[in-house]
């Protein structure tokens, strides 16, 4: 369960990067 919540923070993460750098 830790490691789907980590996962989901890394995602949103790495997205608001992608979007950002756009």
């Amino acid at each position: 369960m830790e490691q789907s919540v980590i996962g989901q923070a890394q995602q949103k993460f790495g997205l608001d990067i992608y979007v950002d750098s756009q």
